[in-house]
C-alpha cells in the first residue's frame, strides 16, 4: 500500500507542528526525544530529499510503535502512519541489528508448518521448564506449567457435517499454535453466550500485520489473499468470521485498502472485511443484562487494558470495542472493572517493536506497570495475544502479584 508521490510530498508541509501527536506519542513520553516525534519524522521527510538514506535517520523512523495515536490526534487529520510505512518500504529493512531476528519472525508466522514446530517447542517447554525458570517469562509463558489439556492445535481437519458452519473462526497464530488455551475458551464461550459452535477453516494463515508493518508490503499482500481465498470458499461464503485477537481483526479490517491497488481483490477483500466480527463487541452484541445479575457478594478487582490497535482503529469504523468489553466485565458476576488513573496506555509491545528495541519497550511499559500497581488488582485483561505476552513478560520483572488472562478466560472463569 504505497502513498501516492504527489500526497507524500504534501504532507509534510500539511503538519502545523502543533505538538498534538507529542502529547499521545508513547516512545516521546519515555525518551524526550522530538525526532521521536510524529512531526519530528514529518519535518524530516520534507527537508530531506531521501532521509532513509541515513543510518541515524533509519534509526529513528524505526523507533515507532505504529499504534495510530498520532493520526487520531492530528487536528489536520494527516494519515501520519501510511507515509512512515511508505518511507520505510522505500528504505528496505531498517533496523539492521535487528534484520535477521524480524526476518525468521516473519518467516514463521508466513508458514503453517513452522508455526507448528514453534507451537510444540512453546509447549513442550511450558510442560518442562520449572516454574522458577527465568526463561518462562522471556517466552512469555505462565508461572506454571498448563496441564497438558490445554494444549494442542485448534483448528478442525473434518469439514462440519451436514450444513455450513455458522460461525467461522480466525484463530490468529498465537491462540492456534502458541497460547490453544484462548481458542478453546473462546469456542466455549461463543457456543454459551451465543449459540453457535466456532469452526475454524483449516489452511488460514497469520493476518499480516506483522509483514506489513515491517514494510514487507509483498508477503502482506500474499498472506491477504491466502486468508481471503480461504474464507471465501462455497462453504464459508457470507458467514461471519469470529477473531479472538485484537490486532489481528483490526489488520483484517484494513484489507480493502491493503489491496486497494487492485480493483478485483479489493472487491474481494472488501466482502471478506465486512464479514469480520471483533471479539468484545460480537459477544456484546449477544448478551442481555438481566435484572440483579451480579450477585456474589465476593468481587475480584480485575483491570482491562486497551490495545491500541482498537482504540486507533481507522476514523470511518466509529464502534466503541473497548466500550463493549467494559461492559461484559460489568456484567461479569465475581469482578469489579477497575480503571488505571491516567487511562488506558500503551504497553510497548507494538509487534515487531518489542524485538527491534526491547528497551524502549520497557521503559514504555514500565510506565503501565506502576499505574497498574496503584490499582491493587489481582487481574489483568486484554484481548490482544500480543498485549497479553508484553503484559506477562513486563509484570514478571516487577514484584506485582497478578494474573494476566485473556478476555474470554477471565469470562469463562468467572
Amino acid at each position: 500500500m504505497k502513498t501516492e508521490p504527489e500526497a507524500a510530498e504534501l504532507a509534510p508541509r500539511r503538519c502545523a507542528k502543533c505538538g498534538a501527536c507529542t502529547a499521545v506519542c508513547p516512545v516521546y513520553q519515555v525518551s524526550g526525544r522530538e525526532s521521536l516525534t510524529a512531526r519530528g519524522r514529518l519535518h524530516l521527510l520534507g527537508k530531506l530529499a531521501r532521509p532513509l538514506s541515513s543510518r541515524a535517520c533509519r534509526e529513528i523512523f524505526s523507533k515507532c510503535l505504529l499504534c495510530g495515536a498520532c493520526v487520531q490526534a492530528c487536528p489536520r487529520g494527516i494519515n501520519i502512519i501510511e507515509f512512515f510505512l511508505a518511507a520505510r518500504e522505500e528504505a528496505g529493512e531498517i533496523n539492521k541489528t535487528t534484520a535477521i531476528q524480524k526476518a525468521l519472525t516473519r518467516k514463521v508466522l508466513d508458514s503453517e508448518i513452522l508455526m507448528r514446530i514453534t507451537g510444540r517447542g512453546f509447549r513442550f517447554l511450558d510442560n518442562t521448564l520449572p516454574a522458577t525458570s527465568g526463561l518462562r517469562p522471556r517466552l512469555g509463558l505462565k508461572a506454571k506449567p498448563a496441564s497438558s489439556r490445554e494444549h494442542g492445535n485448534f483448528i478442525n481437519s473434518q469439514p462440519p457435517a451436514a450444513s455450513k458452519p455458522r460461525l467461522l473462526y480466525f484463530t490468529g497464530c498465537l491462540a492456534n499454535h502458541l497460547q490453544p488455551v484462548i481458542a478453546r475458551a473462546s469456542r466455549e464461550l461463543v457456543e454459551k453466550m451465543t449459540g453457535p459452535r466456532l469452526y475454524a477453516p483449516p489452511g488460514q494463515t497469520c493476518c499480516g500485520m506483522a509483514a506489513f508493518n515491517a514494510a514487507d508490503h509483498q508477503q502482506a499482500i500474499e498472506l491477504c489473499k491466502t486468508n481471503i481465498t480461504i474464507f471465501e470458499q462455497p462453504l464459508y461464503r457470507e458467514q461471519k468470521i469470529f477473531t479472538s485477537c485484537a490486532s489481528c481483526f483490526a489488520h483484517l479490517k484494513s484489507y480493502p485498502r491493503l489491496l486497494a491497488h487492485d480493483r478485483q481483490w479489493a472487491v474481494r477483500a472488501t466482502d471478506f472485511a465486512r464479514l469480520v466480527e471483533e471479539f468484545s463487541s460480537f459477544l456484546r452484541a449477544g448478551v442481555t443484562p438481566a435484572p440483579q445479575q451480579k450477585t456474589r457478594a465476593k468481587t475480584q478487582k480485575i483491570v482491562y487494558h486497551a490495545p491500541c490497535h482498537l482504540r486507533f482503529m481507522a476514523a470511518e469504523d466509529q464502534r466503541d470495542f473497548n466500550g463493549a468489553a467494559r461492559q461484559l466485565i460489568a456484567l461479569t458476576p465475581g469482578l469489579e472493572l477497575v480503571e488505571l488513573p491516567h487511562g488506558s496506555q500503551c504497553c510497548g509491545q507494538g509487534g515487531l517493536f518489542r524485538l527491534s528495541h526491547p528497551q524502549l519497550s520497557r521503559r514504555i511499559g514500565r510506565n503501565l506497570w506502576q499505574s497498574f500497581a496503584t490499582a491493587d488488582a489481582p487481574l489483568a485483561t486484554t484481548t490482544c495475544t500480543g498485549c497479553l505476552f508484553q503484559w506477562r513478560q513486563g509484570l514478571s520483572e516487577t514484584t506485582i502479584k497478578a494474573r494476566v488472562l485473556h478476555l474470554a478466560e477471565v469470562l469463562l472463569e468467572f
